[in-house]
């Protein structure tokens, strides 16, 4: 495009559907996106225009995330470019998050964390100022209680402080330099989540299943093409259990090394596949250089260098293991090879689901009678089973022939569903039936995509779609192959889910949010940190806590009356919000009284953090005239093992501490102290 008309925002996403939500919400901040799959064609871009702003995924083919952002910044005329990490891998974002001032990252969302979360990222990110790690040099500091304001008017904290003493005396800093990509330690965050317990049964439940049927010709046949046509060393299908990864099936000439050496999970590529937040393939196209799995074993040893790794997915949802693609040289596959992987891996998982049901299918046959076997005319007696079942549910149902991929049967849900005449669908293929139901959609193309299958054999698959005419609804698809009478169908189902995901959401938002301020109230505080405990767990990163208190609130309200308060609150809370970074938790716990708890912080990043909180308080414009407010922080310190709540409670009377010496050295201030313990 002309140098003119050049786009502000370059977003690098493989997920079309989740770039033009991106790209969306760049244009409502009037802002124009241009959108690239992969990062060889991210630098391709780069490298002929420049931008304001970079929205990028980390697992990208051609180029990885990291490497990206690394060349982005080599080149002269990026260094006030910003750059927003949106991932759904757990690992890739912890990464991203500990050396992000490395790699100048402004900003680190999860995939899955919500609209709400990534468009305030955006617009924080837009309106500040970007990371300048030059800026890490030694400064003259100013030290007080723990904190020091370097000359330069960034903070940071001392490791030995003495609050008993409230001594000031004069310091020189010298900061570390600010390490590069290929110094990172690799960041293997433990797995262990309370909070997942019942889901990670439910999919080991499933993955035994999928294991007792899973040694089958089909299955290798599938792998052994696999791996010569994508000209790879491995082809494998893996299935990761509570310990160990097992091969179900391999092709290629590295296969059966790969089989014998055996793999803990803890050690595999392909359990960041199933940890995801997101169900999105992992693509590394050389580990070599990656920072979260170039010390992995396999890759030092020169056996991978590349990955590409899809998960499969029951019909139910539960992620089984993954269909990779494994190779000792860096990766030469583009974005089209990804997708067809993902495609392919749905016929993987519609393979296990067949093997799984007609397993079962043997098992019932015993059971059925003999005298329904007598009946002449099967085609009719198998349609009256379906129109007198389906036809009762209000669940939209297809019955496909798997030999040919035509509608045997749609029931009566389908036509008020997509407002069609289910009648006619029977007989026509599932190419033509698809782009028939997306018309009720904004987007027949995403729609047919989000459902795309392989063009022959079973398979299974699940998403979220939306139909948008007659009416708005948000619908689960699920499809799985079935068995009836020994003959083989693909069901076909759509779930409306508009009314439980509205419910759920508004009964979330009214139980654990403070009704004036939209923060967390103390109900919503506790259960977004039992989350948090859940996932540091898994991290093993550092927290910090912030208690933040409105300076004479009590003398405003006296002198301006408790509406004005009121919407003194309110704005102090939202400069809060904005200040504060996207994964931290916020929360109104009291009156005037606010807690921050920084995620993968320590004390340092965290006084960073409350100190742009009380600058942005202190900037507000309100008619009563200026507010400020004091802070204390403190670091969160395990006693002896994992986080747990007593411990974060000990931080919080810390930093409470730390807040009234605030208070009493003048307010308008930020004090920090490291937690007892340390």
């Amino acid at each position: 495009m002309p140098e003119a008309a050049a786009a502000a925002v370059l977003v690098v996403d493989p997920d079309v559907e989740s770039a033009a939500r991106i790209c969306a919400m760049l244009e409502s901040l009037s802002l124009v996106a241009e959108h690239v799959r992969s990062g060889s064609d991210a630098i391709a871009a780069l490298d002929k225009h420049s931008y304001r702003l970079v929205v990028t995924e980390l697992s990208l083919s051609g180029v990885d995330g990291f490497a990206l952002i690394q060349r982005l910044r080599s080149m002269p005329t990026a260094k006030q470019t910003r750059v927003v990490v949106v991932s759904g891998f757990i690992a890739l974002r912890a990464a991203a998050m500990q050396h992000r001032v490395a790699l100048g990252i402004d900003d680190v969302v999860a995939r899955g964390g919500g609209a709400e979360a990534l468009l305030r990222s955006l617009r924080r990110v837009l309106e500040a100022r970007p990371i300048d790690p030059d800026e890490a040099t030694g400064r003259t500091a100013h030290v007080h209680a723990g904190v020091y304001i370097a000359s330069n008017g960034k903070v940071a904290t001392t490791t030995t402080p003495a609050p008993e003493t409230m001594t000031h005396t004069t310091t020189t800093a010298t900061p570390a330099p600010a390490p590069t990509l290929s110094a990172m330690v690799a960041v293997t965050p433990p797995r262990a989540n309370p909070e997942g317990v019942h889901r990670e049964r439910a999919r080991l439940a499933a993955v035994g299943r999928a294991t007792s049927v899973s040694t089958d010709p089909e299955l290798q046949r599938i792998v052994d093409a696999a791996a010569a046509d994508f000209a790879v060393g491995a082809a494998l299908v893996n299935f990761v259990h509570a310990d160990i990864v097992t091969v179900a099936a391999g092709g290629g000439t590295n296969a059966d090394d790969l089989e014998k050496r055996g793999i803990s999970r803890d050690g595999s590529f392909c359990r960041h596949v199933v940890e995801a937040d997101t169900p999105v393939p992992l693509v590394v196209p050389d580990a070599s250089l990656h920072p979260v799995l170039s010390h992995n074993p396999l890759v030092v040893d020169g056996t991978i260098r590349s990955y590409v790794g899809t998960p499969l997915f029951t019909s139910s949802g539960q992620c089984l293991g993954t269909l990779c693609l494994i190779d000792s040289r860096p990766s030469r596959l583009g974005e089209a090879d990804v997708e067809r992987l993902r495609i392919l891996a749905r016929k993987v998982s519609g393979h296990l689901e067949f093997k799984a049901a007609q397993r079962r299918q043997h098992e019932r046959d015993d059971a059925v009678s003999r005298a329904e076997a007598e009946l002449q005319d099967n085609t009719q007696r198998i349609h009256a089973r379906w129109a007198a079942v389906f036809d009762a549910l209000d669940i939209g149902v297809l019955l496909m022939s798997a030999h040919d991929r035509t509608v045997r049967f749609a029931s009566a849900a389908i036509g008020e569903v997509f407002n069609v005449d289910e009648g006619a669908l029977v007989g026509t293929s599932r190419a033509q039936t698809l782009r028939v139901l997306g018309a009720a959609t904004n987007d027949v193309d995403a729609f047919v995509a989000a459902l795309a299958a392989p063009d022959e054999g079973t398979f299974a698959g699940t998403a979220v779609v939306t139909v948008e005419r007659p009416g708005r609804r948000v619908l689960r698809w699920s499809d799985k192959p079935v068995v009836i009478d020994d003959v083989t169908y693909q069901l076909t189902t759509f779930t409306d889910i508009t009314a439980e995901a509205a419910l759920i959401a508004h009964n979330e938002k009214n139980s654990s949010t403070d009704h004036l301020t939209g923060l967390l109230n103390r109900r919503g505080f506790d259960s977004a940190l039992n989350r948090e405990l859940a996932r540091q767990a898994r991290r093993g990163t550092g927290l910090a806590v912030i208690v933040i208190d409105i300076d004479n609130f009590k003398k405003r309200n006296d002198t301006f009356g408790h509406a004005k308060g009121d919407e003194a609150l309110v704005a102090v809370a939202d400069a809060i919000a904005g200040a504060a970074r996207t994964v931290d938790v916020v929360a109104r716990i009291g009156g005037e009284e606010f807690v921050v708890v920084a995620v993968d912080a320590d004390l340092d990043a965290a006084t960073v953090v409350a100190e742009r909180i009380r600058v942005a308080v202190e900037n507000l414009a309100l008619d009563t005239g200026t507010i400020t407010v004091s802070a204390g922080v403190a670091t969160v310190v395990a006693g002896g093992g994992d986080v747990s709540r007593d411990d974060v409670d000990d931080a919080l009377s810390v930093a409470d501490a730390a807040l009234y010496v605030a208070k009493g050295d003048g307010r308008n201030r930020v004090v920090a102290s490291p937690s007892r313990s340390e």
